[in-house]
């Protein structure tokens, strides 16, 4: 498939920039995560800055070890600027290299090397985002002249905790995700005042849900450090965002996550989480229009990022937009390419657009190729015969004698499976709860009493009536 589809996305600011991953010329090579860091809060400075459009560093990420020139990059992130650059440590002295370039010509306009302290390390950041946006001309206020000089800690230690922690927290496994909670609790342990090591432990706690049958505790805990975050700096985004997501995937108090995001969002509008879990949110409670122009926003921002493409899949399915939703699992495909664990997210995408033929397809490679599925490889060929002949229902009979499942549950059939299955989420707060509930696929539930009753013990009940007009 050609990469046709990310070439000339929108652009709603003239100055617009991306950050590549900064090289690291340490002699640990360990000291990537310290990189890394560094990337993210100068990122976090620039996206302060009301005038500029900033990529994400999800989206950049690919470009790591790209050869590709400036002009190829700016044009795929649809981007005017890149900065590129370097870190080196030693012996409590950084080093930042930078260089910002002007992709479409690719000219350098602008070129530094900052030697400091460790101590003085936001300084530098701070210093390096300000000098980008002078070279763009973009003014800033005094409020984002607040924001981008921030200094979350004098601790050089709690600092380089707190960044390992956010590296082994954006790779999402469990198991990086339970070591980044060692980190952000010893970057507390140095400094107790460091309201970011608080809410990436927060962040750390409600990542683990999402492997938990029983995820209460886990949100309690997020709830309590976020809590503790806002108390050392109210003005923190990350501890607003974390509230906002566990008080609607958690604890379903929807008016009360709303309000939390939109703290968040006065705080940082750029802010690519915020926008997701706050699209979600407005979907939910069939704000369809705004839901849609903050996931257009988040996939702006970052449009190499396949779970906002998913999300943005998912609103349009919901909506009945089938081709807006077949546009973006041709993009979905493109960007997961042969990656095994996101074929089964892909077959549910094209259900979702209407297109069975290609889902069948990608069941097809999925049986083939993933090594969770390698029982059903010799189902591979009889996938498209027994469809034609039986439908969807007769390929999860063919395969499942007991549903795995909700979703196989529902399209088996076997409705009350189904609501056992919606019992247990229930029980357990499963942050899927919502979505299991609203989604269109399941409407052969709702004339079932106890699907309802969920429904209102869930606080759903006049979202629920306004995306079905009942």
């Amino acid at each position: 498939m050609s990469i046709y589809l990310f070439q000339n996305p929108p652009l709603r600011k003239q100055k617009s920039i991306a950050v590549l991953p900064f090289k690291n010329l340490s002699e640990n090579e360990e000291n990537r995560y310290f990189a890394d860091g560094v990337v993210e809060d100068i990122l976090d400075r620039l996206t302060k800055i009301g005038e500029l459009k900033v990529v994400s560093r999800t989206s950049v990420e690919q470009f790591r070890e790209s050869k590709e020139s400036a002009p190829e990059i700016g044009k795929k992130l649809g981007v005017n600027y890149l900065l590129e650059g370097s870190v080196q440590r030693h012996e409590g002295k950084v080093r930042i290299t930078i260089q910002l370039i002007d992709a479409k010509n690719d000219r350098h306009i602008l070129s530094e090397k900052i030697d400091r302290d460790m101590q003085d390390i936001f300084l530098m950041e701070s210093e390096i985002a300000k000098l980008i946006a002078d070279k763009l001309q973009a003014a800033i206020s005094p409020e984002e002249k607040q924001m981008i000089e921030k200094v979350h800690t004098h601790n050089s230690a709690a600092y380089d905790y707190y960044l390992m922690g956010r590296y082994y927290w954006n790779n999402r496994s469990l198991e990086s995700i339970n070591k980044s909670q060692e980190f952000f609790e010893k970057a507390i342990k140095a400094d107790s005042t460091y309201a970011l090591a608080y809410a990436g432990l927060a962040d750390a706690y409600y990542s683990q849900t999402r492997f938990s049958e029983t995820p209460v505790e886990g949100y309690n805990k997020a709830v309590n450090l976020a809590n503790k975050a806002l108390k050392l700096d109210a003005n923190l985004p990350e501890g607003y965002i974390i509230l906002g997501v566990v008080y609607s995937n958690g604890y379903w108090q929807w008016v009360e996550s709303r309000k939390y995001f939109e703290k968040a969002m006065n705080l940082d509008s750029n802010n690519v989480v915020t926008l997701h879990y706050y699209s979600d949110l407005l979907s939910n409670i069939g704000e369809f229009e705004a839901s849609r122009k903050y996931i257009d926003r988040a996939i702006e921002i970052a449009p190499y990022s396949a779970i906002n493409r998913i999300l943005s899949a998912y609103f349009y399915y919901q909506e009945q937009k089938a081709e807006e939703a077949l546009q973006e699992v041709l993009i979905l495909e493109e960007l997961l390419g042969d990656q095994a664990d996101h074929q089964g997210e892909l077959f549910v995408c094209y259900l979702y657009a209407g297109d069975t033929v290609s889902a069948l397809q990608m069941m097809k490679k999925y049986f083939e190729t993933s090594p969770d599925y390698s029982e059903f490889k010799a189902y591979a060929n009889q996938i498209l015969p027994v469809y034609n002949a039986y439908g969807l229902s007769g390929l999860y009979k063919m395969m499942y004698k007991n549903p795995p499942g909700y979703w196989y549950a529902v399209n088996m059939d076997s409705l009350n499976t189904a609501m056992n299955f919606l019992d247990e989420a229930y029980k357990n707060r499963s942050p899927r709860l919502a979505h299991m509930l609203l989604d269109r696929q399941y409407e052969k539930l709702h004339d079932n009493p106890r699907f309802m009753e969920i429904v209102e013990k869930t606080h759903l009940t006049p979202y629920y009536s306004l995306r079905y007009k009942k």
